[in-house]
């Protein structure tokens, strides 16, 4: 459902990254703990992982707060990998958690963006 405008310029609760990042770190280690990198399986694996943690951080109730989830997997092979993002946002009242979860086979990075909505 839309929501309508309010014209209320900050939230009337805010996005807690502390509670963000426990349910991240909890489904990665719930999915992944034991996981073997397999090339074929991921791509089902970060859409399994995206939506449980979008499902549990909406559950959190942050109001007018739009959630996005990013997940990348990867093979552990002694290289190195650099992830970045970019975005426009308030610095007062949008803010993002993340998480990196490794085992001997694959690595994953997930982070959530809490970003208000006007």
């Amino acid at each position: 459902v839309p929501l309508q405008p309010t014209y209320r310029m900050e939230p009337t609760t805010y996005f807690v990254t502390s509670e963000a990042y426990k349910i991240i770190k909890n489904v990665l280690e719930k999915h992944l703990d034991g996981f073997q990198y397999n090339s074929k399986c991921c791509q089902t694996m970060t859409t399994l992982l995206s939506d449980d943690i979008k499902d549990q951080v909406r559950h959190l109730n942050f109001g007018r707060y739009k959630v996005v989830v990013t997940v990348f997997i990867g093979e552990r092979k002694e290289q190195g990998v650099m992830v970045a993002s970019r975005c426009a946002w308030d610095v007062k009242t949008d803010t993002f958690a993340t998480y990196t979860f490794k085992n001997p086979s694959l690595f994953c990075t997930a982070s959530v963006y809490g970003v208000y909505l006007e």
